[in-house]
């Protein structure tokens, strides 16, 4: 995973959460930021502002089952990898949770070791996912190459163009505001202003020609690539 990844870590139990946020900032996962949720609330609450590479959710929340987070994120973020923790062993409930969404299972008490081997296993197949190919209907980008074919006509984009697309495609459906897009593409390099960001967004479109209606602006927020063609206001 890239220096920019962002893991949501759900889970109630405040000093287990410590612990486990120090395992998942083990440098030999990659450099990751966690961001803590310890509800059902506040775990929709950080979906909303920004998307996750990860997520580590326990099933037992104080206010519903972790699972339906699991399911949520299945439908809106399928690129999103997650790690469901639980007290449930029985294996009825570990298929519940497959079945809902969740890649890998993990019963409590949590062994540290194997936690590690758990997430650096989701964490390298997700890069063999992105390191092949995304695609969202008839849009498919080829992120190693640069290469994006919309369609029947296929284009050679920028670096940015390339990594912005990328981020939209991967979280396609969702919105994702201009500063968590910027933080995702530019990481530690210098910030461009919302102009510029503009400016590759329309050189997208202009590339993605008769798909470019699914790349929609949403006004005062951010943008967000639509599964289905429509055609949307856009800036």
């Amino acid at each position: 995973m890239t220096t920019s990844s962002l893991i949501l870590l759900v889970e109630d139990d405040l000093t287990l959460a410590s612990s486990l946020k120090i395992a998942i900032s083990d440098p030999a996962l990659g450099k990751l930021k966690v961001k803590l949720a310890s509800s059902l609330e506040t775990a929709y609450q950080e979906l909303e502002l920004r998307s996750f590479e990860l997520a580590v959710i326990d099933r037992v929340l104080p206010d519903g089952d972790g699972l339906e987070i699991v399911e949520y994120l299945a439908d809106v973020a399928p690129a999103t990898k997650v790690l469901v923790l639980t007290q449930k062993r029985e294996v009825a409930e570990r298929i519940e949770g497959l079945a809902g969404g969740a890649d890998d299972y993990l019963a409590k008490p949590v062994d540290v070791r194997e936690l590690k081997l758990r997430l650096k296993r989701l964490t390298t197949s997700y890069k063999l996912v992105a390191a092949q190919y995304l695609q969202v209907g008839d849009v498919c980008l080829y992120p190693d190459q640069g290469k994006l074919v919309s369609g029947e006509v296929s284009a050679q984009l920028r670096r940015r163009e390339s990594q912005i697309l990328g981020c939209l495609l991967s979280h396609h459906d969702r919105v994702i505001s201009r500063p968590d897009l910027i933080d995702r593409v530019w990481r530690g390099d210098e910030l461009p202003s919302n102009t510029t960001l503009d400016v590759y967004v329309r050189r997208l479109r202009i590339h993605l020609g008769s798909h470019s209606g699914q790349l929609e602006t949403v006004r005062g927020y951010g943008y967000r690539f639509n599964s289905l063609r429509e055609d949307k206001t856009r800036r």
